[in-house]
């Protein structure tokens, strides 16, 4: 955040425009980019650059600072390739963290992948929007959301498989196998795993997860479980339709839902594919109530940071 700047940050589609232009539109690709923050191993983010670098690097879930960026250099040679460097950022930054107390997802992706498996998700979005005819399909659609494995998307500190909205994509489609009856969604979500490349390192070509408590300073502290990462996320707020309270410039209060923002204009995934269409479907067809959160500040869910300032006295 820049806090000197009204909390302005870079937005998806900022970057998608810087990195276009750094590159010629693509012409000249770079290699390797890291997205050394949270929450950034999400298909959304793939997508958006997936013509201007050749390899992603992100998490699906919290990072910790541990920036061993000595390590990710030197394992570098004049013959390292841009897969192989992709792989080892993974291992060395899973490596540089303690193995208690820092539970992390971390994964590289081949970007020359990404096109299929967009259209395998715009399929399966197609499918579901579809299935919305029938009550009993949304209600598996929904049983499969709460069994598929969850990402702290609005960073309180907790993994809740009731209403977190970033899921992993490849844990999701197992589930929809495992839920839902509807043949062509099957299909649809088969097509899914097959474009993932089920651990073949078509599209995932390393990925690093571990379970564990946070370190952090909440209390009770809750187990992250994080076993059935793959590494790449969604966003599927299916358990919580998301409110924020704004202030325009004029002081004009208004309240608006934070999957309005997964829209054409802020995401090319969005539109490229049908699931921002879906997820409307889906709040369209339910006529079961969700629990309506309401927040405040610069961005959904972000909590204030709390500074704390050793000042030692002496006596003397």
């Amino acid at each position: 955040w820049d806090y000197s700047d009204g909390f302005d940050y870079l937005s998806t589609a900022e970057m998608r425009h810087a990195l276009g232009t750094i590159t010629i539109e693509g012409a000249e690709k770079m290699d390797v980019v890291f997205y050394d923050a949270c929450l950034m191993g999400m298909i959304e983010e793939v997508y958006a650059i997936k013509d201007y670098a050749n390899y992603f690097i992100g998490s699906e879930n919290e990072v910790w600072g541990s920036m061993p960026y000595d390590q990710y250099i030197n394992s570098i040679t004049s013959s390292t390739q841009p897969r192989e460097l992709a792989t080892d950022i993974v291992n060395d930054y899973t490596a540089s963290l303690p193995l208690t107390g820092h539970p992390s997802t971390i994964s590289a992706v081949d970007l020359a992948a990404a096109q299929e498996v967009s259209l395998a998700v715009d399929s399966l979005a197609g499918a579901m929007i579809d299935g919305m005819t029938s009550a009993e399909t949304v209600l598996q659609i929904k049983d499969a959301y709460l069994s598929t494995q969850k990402f702290d998307y609005d960073s309180d500190f907790r993994l809740k498989g009731e209403t977190d909205g970033y899921v992993d994509l490849y844990h999701l489609a197992s589930q929809i196998q495992e839920n839902v009856t509807n043949t062509a969604i099957l299909a649809a979500a088969q097509s899914v795993i097959d474009a993932l490349g089920s651990g073949d390192g078509t599209f995932v070509i390393a990925e690093q997860h571990r379970s564990g408590y946070p370190w952090v300073m909440t209390e009770p502290l809750e187990y992250w479980d994080l076993d059935n990462a793959h590494g790449i996320s969604i966003y599927l707020p299916l358990g919580q339709d998301l409110q924020m309270t704004l202030e325009d410039e004029e002081g004009i209060i208004q309240t608006v839902k934070v999957r309005d923002w997964y829209a054409n204009e802020q995401l090319s995934f969005a539109a490229y594919t049908q699931w921002n269409e879906f997820i409307a479907a889906y709040y369209e067809a339910t006529s079961t109530p969700v629990p309506i959160s309401t927040l405040t500040g610069p961005r959904d869910g972000i909590r204030p940071l709390q500074w704390r300032v050793y000042l030692p006295i002496v006596l003397k």
